[in-house]
């Protein structure tokens, strides 16, 4: 068994066994009981939302790659819904996630690697601020609706919602600005790795060479240069996320819904942005710590039992989560790509960037 495929049974193990504890903590008989009430009509909505949602992320990084349409099709979209497979299923997915994505972009249509492997570094950028941006009209809303927010709950999540602002303002000031600076701290990242695993193999050491550091941060500057050179192609991707993950927090609404209860849709795209932030539990697909944080949250915020949220997350996770890897692996049986396929980032010998397109070339 390789050791990616390893660490994916190692993930879903331990994510198991968190929902099984969750499961037996909140009573297996509640849970049935709330799940046999479900309303197939209002449940099988949350189906079609992520479906949009997945729709209309996949159109704002086509429009971030190029604006005049060209990076489309099914060979396009069967690359991203693959890409998605593999954040899902994956102990840590979310990280690799851009590296993965540039790679079966670029194999799959006729965009260079560095440029995909920048609009992907942007869309994972913008993807979360978005979320912020989602999350903090949400919280305008609760205001204006007159809810409570009071209490040590809600302090937190506004504590993260700031801290995540300013995060990721700093980094696009550090991308968009400060290149110098940005180079800096890369070198001096670089080098601290340099000198700990460095020592352990000589292809690490020759990768993060300060030059070849100093040049791997210019060519990835002068590609970000070239995606932001399109504004009005960012603002469109940038609506177009917003609208995603507005779709893809639906289904825990619809989910609630189709049990007979209520949750105000505020809440969830509150709550929900914030914890996917702060779930640094390497799971496959946040599994186990991202349900239990949600669950303990919509039940002391939202005014409703835990059995019911228990019962709400499972149909959530069928249409966010299952639903989802259903579609990467068809599509990823359809490209005919492997879990154990790693995005080419480092050439064996010299530890230079390798563009797919120049494999064994």
């Amino acid at each position: 068994m390789t050791e990616r495929r390893r660490q994916l049974v190692v993930g879903f193990g331990a994510a198991g066994a968190l929902l099984v504890a969750l499961l037996f903590a909140v009573g297996p008989e509640r849970v049935a009981d709330r799940l046999s009430r479900t309303d197939p009509t209002v449940f099988s909505l949350s189906f079609l939302a992520v479906l949009g949602a997945l729709w209309c992320w996949s159109t704002a990084l086509a429009q971030l790659l190029d604006s005049s349409g060209t990076v489309a099709g099914l060979h396009y979209r069967a690359a991203y819904m693959t890409a998605e497979f593999v954040k899902k299923v994956l102990p840590m997915g979310q990280v690799a996630a851009p590296l993965f994505l540039a790679y079966l972009v670029s194999r799959e249509t006729e965009a260079s690697y560095e440029r995909t492997l920048a609009a992907t570094s942007v869309f994972a950028l913008l993807n979360v601020a978005t979320s912020l941006v989602l999350a903090a009209l949400a919280l305008a809303a609760l205001v204006a609706g007159g809810t409570d927010l009071g209490g040590p709950v809600f302090a937190g999540l506004l504590a993260v919602l700031g801290v995540a602002t300013i995060i990721v303002v700093t980094v696009f000031v550090l991308v968009r600005v400060r290149r110098a600076l940005l180079e800096r701290l890369a070198t001096r990242l670089a080098g601290g790795v340099r000198e700990t695993v460095g020592r352990l193999s000589g292809r690490v050491r020759g990768a993060l060479a300060p030059e070849r550091v100093h040049e791997a941060v210019e060519d990835l500057s002068a590609s970000v240069d070239a995606v932001f050179a399109d504004w009005q192609g960012v603002a469109l991707a940038s609506g177009l996320s917003v609208a995603g993950w507005a779709l893809f927090l639906a289904p825990i609404y619809t989910s609630v819904r189709a049990l007979g209860e209520h949750v105000p849709y505020a809440l969830v795209a509150f709550v929900v942005p914030l914890v996917l932030l702060v779930n640094v539990v390497p799971l496959p697909g946040g599994f186990g710590g991202f349900d239990v944080a949600v669950a303990a949250l919509l039940t002391h915020l939202g005014d409703i039992s835990l059995p019911t949220v228990a019962a709400a997350l499972f149909l959530y996770r069928l249409s966010n989560y299952w639903f989802v890897v259903l579609l990467g692996g068809v599509s990823s049986v359809a490209l005919s790509v492997d879990i154990d396929d790693p995005p080419p980032v480092l050439d064996a010998e010299g530890g230079d960037l390798v563009d797919p397109d120049q494999r064994g070339s």
